[in-house]
């Protein structure tokens, strides 16, 4: 585990900690927990860490600054262990620490509506962008004409589409439903 993840992981506990959800023996990237009542049942979730991105240095005349940015590589066999939650983790700065909180259902509707259908023995890329007013947009699949768009200013048509994660952008009360 590189030392930036160790950071990672820490904020991921006490994000956890936080709403009252304890851990149960987490393994590799398999996280188990639960609630702290009687009968509070367990749960399951698949933590990906974005990979080492550098910030854009220049974004010329671009009015829409990239906040950060994830970029996670996903086994696609890991799609058929049925974990209940997805949470990617990302940032530029270890200050400014990212969640992506996602219900399994969800996160398969959102691959399919952004045409990403994954082939069982590849791995899935997705880069996830963070825009000011706390938008999230999965961008894999833009290419350089579509950024420029994008970020200058564009891309409103973005809202509902599968390109779009900003609901599941720090949402730890989904995992306590």
């Amino acid at each position: 585990m590189k030392p930036f993840q160790h950071h990672y992981k820490f904020k991921l506990w006490e994000k956890l900690r936080e709403k009252g959800l304890e851990t149960t023996h987490p393994q590799n990237a398999t996280l188990f927990f639960k609630g702290l009542g009687e009968n509070a049942s367990e749960k399951t979730a698949h933590v990906l860490y974005s990979k080492t991105v550098k910030p854009f240095s220049d974004q010329g005349s671009q009015q829409i600054e990239i906040l950060s940015t994830g970029i996670f590589t996903l086994e696609t066999s890991a799609l058929l262990f049925r974990p209940d939650f997805y949470i990617f983790i990302f940032g530029q700065h270890t200050d400014s620490i990212h969640f992506i909180v996602i219900p399994r259902s969800d996160f398969i509707k959102k691959l399919e509506q952004g045409k990403k259908y994954p082939v069982f023995d590849k791995k899935l890329k997705l880069r996830f962008w963070l825009l000011p007013g706390n938008r999230l947009l999965e961008t894999s699949d833009v290419d350089a004409e579509g950024e420029w768009y994008f970020l200058s200013g564009g891309g409103s048509m973005t809202e509902g589409t599968g390109m779009d994660f900003t609901p599941f952008l720090d949402q730890w009360n989904l995992l306590t439903k």
